[in-house]
């Protein structure tokens, strides 16, 4: 039996937009990066964008690593067989610089990329970028993809899940850090990581075994 497999390298402003639906199985892992992880991109993408040249279109991509997908050429439903932790954290980072900026535009700019807004007109509800598993999904829609989600997010004070712990501790420490930023750099910021910085995002119809694939560090996915 043949299966087709597909190795793309694309930017964030492709990843996050109408090409995917991404959603977390519920085999999954729940989210596990921890403040370290989540300060030390942060430090690496600050740092990667004021290296980069004026004008950002003349920097070179700055890669994220990859992804792994179950993922049908012709339709966006995207299920995350490797990769969640990534797509998580740049979530939370993209939420927490439009909870930061100032500039209502730039503000609505974010939000497209992390989900597009239902409209009562043609009866569709909003569609979301990226659905955690279930148990965490609606956590956070509410509190990181929605606008003012993290602000609701900071004063929130009932015992929360592992996972959930992890996403809001993450995310404070996103607006904590960014707060430092001037709205300038905030602009910059977000300009180059939906712009230059890439992800290879590998995809495959149906469930195969992928063992040391050149783009990935072994990676199985079984059938």
């Amino acid at each position: 039996m043949s299966h087709t497999l597909s190795a793309k390298e694309q930017a964030l402003s492709k990843v996050f937009s109408d090409d995917y639906a991404f959603s977390i199985p519920g085999y999954q892992r729940p989210y596990a990066w921890g403040d370290e992880q989540a300060q030390e991109l942060l430090d690496d993408l600050v740092s990667a964008m004021r290296d980069a040249p004026g004008t950002l279109s003349e920097s070179v991509p700055y890669f994220l690593g990859s992804i792994v997908l179950i993922k049908k050429e012709s339709l966006p439903d995207s299920t995350v067989v490797d990769g969640q932790q990534r797509l998580t954290t740049l979530t939370l980072l993209l939420s927490a610089i439009r909870a930061t900026v100032q500039d209502a535009g730039v503000r609505g700019g974010i939000t497209k990329r992390i989900y597009e807004i239902g409209d009562v007109v043609s009866a569709t509800d909003a569609s979301y970028r990226l659905s955690l598993r279930e148990r965490d999904r609606n956590f956070f829609r509410e509190y990181v993809q929605h606008e003012n989600g993290l602000a609701k997010l900071a004063e929130f004070n009932k015992p929360l899940p592992d996972a959930q712990k992890r996403l809001r501790a993450n995310a404070l420490l996103f607006v904590r850090e960014l707060a430092k930023l001037s709205q300038a750099e905030l602009i910059r910021l977000v300009q180059f990581v939906v712009t230059r910085c890439f992800l290879v995002v590998v995809s495959t119809p149906t469930l195969i075994r992928l063992t040391e694939f050149s783009v990935c560090s072994t990676v199985e996915v079984w059938t």
